[in-house]
């Protein structure tokens, strides 16, 4: 019996299914399928064919052959008027960017795509989003963001089941517990993606959970690992992507460098410095272990050179290193000194060491803490779903139970939805007046100035600074100071538009963005604000009643030299201490 070809379309979803597990055969069918789509004429297919191309041209190939089949799938998807095809041409774009170590304009770029609020159409989008957030925000050292995000990719690719994306999830976030010197879960889950990896046959990611693998087990002291993990990757040569073990060069120098093998070691060192600097990525790792390598051949003076050529080289733009690679330089900085007898020197690059030490406890333990609760609900979830097959099997009543478990778990889904929100709303709310605070002022003011210059509509922003309010905490405490900041901030509710955003700035200083208001509308506001301020009737717990209050003001409209939030705060404040030294009770405008 004769097998049915597949279809056009199957063999494209196969070369999606391919495309993080064998990113090679996914390239090849996605030519392929390209080429039979356009013969066809099939427009839509051809598009997401060339998009499978870009994926894989960005990912391990060629980024100009990239950029050029990025730019004819998006022009088919414009002409389709396909969103979601657009959306993916930005984030494969993104990809191109990091690679290339463009991490500002990477970061824009994705903060562009997630303002557009084109959500990600499935699994497989969502993981490919969150997993380029991750890398992304990981080269510029937010950490927290970063683990967000990678538990994110590996949720997704959890329920997606696909080999692939399972495989590199596991891999990413193994080596970002690493970066973090969270050693435990870094060593559990890298050794899990290696052999998902070498079951399903996947070379880019045997490569890099191997090289993870090796820095951990040096990290643990496990130098034996470390070295035996160093011959299994070159032996292994043949299973990984073409030329990628030397990418690998300043990896394979720990592995020999841990197992006592220093020739071997300086020649892959020799290798690594004729790598490219990209993103810079590797640079502290192989500073670091060629400071080793000299201080285990009793050259204190070219460890101390080395060192201190990779501390003067670092550059910012480029990204934030791994945490745990800076620590060893530092820590092979001070050692290189100290044999070098320049004992100050020594002992400062110890406390710089010491400095980076404390900040990675607390960056593991937040990674250690997320990965328990990751593990705990991956379990939870587990056993709810063993229970409810069970049941399934058996009479009607325990269908009944398993849709009341069902009912149960969607509200605590929901219950959890509820306090993520009331924590996301705390985060960006003063605890005392309850009005939104400068962290959401700073979240919510670009999208506000950014609509007010495309509608042509005028943005008007107040600081406004409770006169004498210093005196007011010198005659009646903190909690008198705490009653009238209350009072203000009933007021600025009462008083202001809910379009508006008000703002407790800190201190008695508060801000108002208002959004469409003529300059004649804003001095109306201001001065009911004043007049009922005024008018307030602030008691104390002993039955005292406070001295009529007062503000002073200055407020600016959005200018064609205002381009961010700190141009017109800058000038809202001048203008503010204009007004005060005027005298108080004052509102003053550019």
């Amino acid at each position: 019996m004769n097998t049915p070809l597949p279809t056009l379309a199957e063999r494209l979803e196969q070369a999606r299914f391919l495309s993080y597990q064998d990113p090679l055969q996914s390239l090849k069918l996605a030519r392929d399928a390209c080429r039979a789509a356009e013969a066809a004429g099939d427009q839509n297919l051809a598009a997401w064919a060339g998009w499978l191309v870009a994926l894989a041209e960005m990912r391990i190939g060629d980024p100009q052959v990239g950029e050029a089949a990025l730019l004819e799938a998006r022009g088919r998807f414009v002409a389709l008027d396909d969103a979601r095809g657009q959306r993916l041409c930005d984030e494969v774009r993104a990809i191109g960017l990091r690679r290339l170590g463009q991490l500002s304009a990477c970061r824009s770029l994705l903060e562009e795509i997630d303002r557009r609020g084109v959500l990600p159409a499935d699994d497989f989008d969502a993981f490919l989003a969150h997993n380029s957030r991750a890398l992304t925000l990981k080269a510029l050292g937010l950490t927290d963001l970063t683990l967000t995000h990678f538990y994110a990719a590996q949720d997704a690719a959890d329920r997606l089941r696909w080999p692939g994306p399972r495989v590199v999830a596991a891999a990413n976030l193994g080596g970002f517990h690493l970066d973090l010197h969270n050693l435990d879960d870094a060593l559990s889950i890298s050794r899990r993606a290696q052999q998902a990896a070498l079951s399903a046959g996947m070379a880019p990611t045997i490569g890099t959970a191997t090289v993870n693998l090796i820095a951990i087990s040096y990290a643990l002291g496990q130098r034996r690992e470390a070295r035996a993990l160093t011959d299994f990757l070159i032996a292994n040569e043949n299973r990984l992507l073409p030329g990628a073990l030397r990418g690998y060069a300043p990896y394979v120098a720990l592995g020999y460098l841990a197992g006592g093998d220093l020739t071997r070691a300086q020649a892959w060192l020799d290798q690594a410095r004729e790598l490219p600097r990209v993103a810079g990525a590797a640079d502290e790792l192989r500073a670091w272990v060629q400071a080793r390598t000299w201080l285990e051949q009793g050259d204190a003076a070219a460890a101390c050179r080395t060192v201190e050529g990779a501390l003067a080289s670092q550059d910012p733009r480029r990204g934030g290193s791994p945490p745990y690679d800076r620590l060893e330089l530092l820590r092979a900085a001070a050692d290189a000194f100290e044999r070098h007898g320049d004992l100050s020197r020594a002992m400062a690059y110890l406390r710089r060491a010491q400095q980076v030490h404390e900040d990675l406890l607390g960056r593991s333990a937040r990674a250690r803490y997320r990965a328990l609760q990751a593990e705990a609900e991956f379990r939870q979830a587990q056993r709810e779903r063993d229970d409810a097959l069970a049941r399934e099997q058996q009479a009607e009543a325990d269908r009944v139970r398993l849709e009341v478990l069902n009912q149960a778990l969607l509200a605590q889904v929901q219950a959890n939805d509820r306090l993520q929100s009331a924590l996301r709303e705390h985060a960006v709310r003063d605890p005392l007046t309850l009005l939104h605070n400068r962290r959401h002022l700073n979240e919510a003011a670009p999208a506000a100035i950014g609509f007010a210059r495309r509608k042509r509509q005028p943005l008007t922003l107040a600081l406004l600074e409770i006169d004498q309010f210093k005196a007011v905490h010198e005659h009646h405490g903190r909690a008198g100071g705490d009653r009238l900041l209350l009072a203000m901030a009933e007021l600025l509710r009462g008083t202001c538009r809910s379009s508006d955003l008000v703002c407790r700035w800190g201190g008695e200083e508060f801000v108002i963005l208002m959004t469409d208001t003529a300059r004649d509308v804003a001095t109306g506001v201001l001065l009911r604000l004043q007049q009922g301020l005024a008018r307030a009737r602030v008691a104390l717990d002993d039955g005292s009643v406070l001295e009529p209050a007062s503000f002073t003001a200055g407020w600016v409209m959005l200018g064609e030299d205002d381009t961010t939030l700190d141009d017109l705060m800058r000038r809202a404040d001048a203008v503010l201490q204009a007004a005060k030294r005027s005298g108080d009770t004052r509102i003053r405008a550019a």
